[in-house]
């Protein structure tokens, strides 16, 4: 009875499109032999323009990978370190005291940023660090501060009726 309501029921089609026993076509993109998995390519936008395959993508993505790991570590290092030693106290953002917590939420995320430009820079990855700087700080700051403090290639144009405006006068 069941399978007599499949094929004249409403959901007949959905049942036949399901249960084809016809091989299904390969999509065009997957007969290529130099396709990548899907995860690959969002790692792509870490390796400096270059796409999965290509030479230098997993270097380029190791170094990234590499400057945040150290960048993470050594910043919570140096930040609990440094407030202990100006508080002259032991705490921690569990155990408190509320003047460590304070302190510790004032002075990470600027040590993490200056860490993460140093070692960025260091690595020859400046401008893509300063990106990710921007958008960090694009998010916290209001936007005319956020885009005085961008890299050149991410800063927006000026307006033309500025510009026009300025030369006339």
């Amino acid at each position: 009875m069941s399978a007599l309501r499949a094929r004249t029921g409403a959901f007949s089609a959905l049942f036949r499109r399901t249960m084809s026993t016809s091989p299904t076509p390969t999509p065009p993109s997957a007969a290529t032999p130099t396709t990548y998995p899907r995860w690959m390519y969002g790692l792509a936008r870490f390796a400096n323009g270059k796409k999965p395959g290509e030479a230098g993508f997993w270097t380029e993505v190791s170094i990234v990978f590499g400057v945040f790991a150290v960048t993470g570590s050594s910043s919570m290092m140096v930040v609990r370190k440094g407030i202990n030693k100006a508080l002259g106290t032991e705490g921690s953002l569990r155990d408190g005291p509320n003047s460590w917590r304070a302190a510790y939420l004032v002075c990470g995320l600027p040590m993490y940023s200056l860490i993460l430009l140093t070692l960025g820079t260091l690595s020859g990855r400046g401008a893509y660090f300063r990106t990710v700087l921007h958008r960090m700080y694009g998010r916290i700051l209001p936007r005319s501060i956020a885009d005085k403090l961008a890299p050149a290639a991410v800063r927006p144009p000026a307006s033309a009726g500025a510009a026009t405006g300025a030369k006339s006068s």
